[in-house]
């Protein structure tokens, strides 16, 4: 599968005080899953769908990270898109549903 990165991704970093090195290893991640490496994105156990988002995005939590990266994934053109990278905390949802619902086009499954 291709990756591509939502025009809301840099913003997303910037607001989540995301770190480079956070940003390349999350980079590195996703690009990893979405090679099927080591495992087809749909056997990874650490991607679930976001249930706050009608499970249109997911969430993808790399081990002993403290960022979750969410992305939405088009079947049809065999793309995952990025939509952002989101310091894990209380209130991490509440941050990706605003975006969620700030976005015009929300990728259907």
């Amino acid at each position: 599968m291709n990756v591509h990165y939502s025009s809301a991704f840099k913003t997303t970093i910037k607001a989540e005080g995301i770190t480079q090195a956070e940003v390349i290893e999350a980079m590195h991640v996703i690009e990893e899953d979405a090679a099927g490496r080591p495992h087809p994105l749909y056997l990874n156990k650490d991607c679930e769908a976001i249930r706050d988002t009608g499970l249109i995005w997911y969430r993808l939590k790399p081990k002993h990270a403290q960022y979750r990266i969410v992305y939405s994934v088009q079947r049809a053109e065999k793309t995952i898109t990025v939509e952002g990278i989101f310091r894990r905390n209380a209130r991490t949802y509440t941050r990706i549903m605003h975006l969620f619902k700030a976005t015009p086009e929300r990728n259907q499954p």
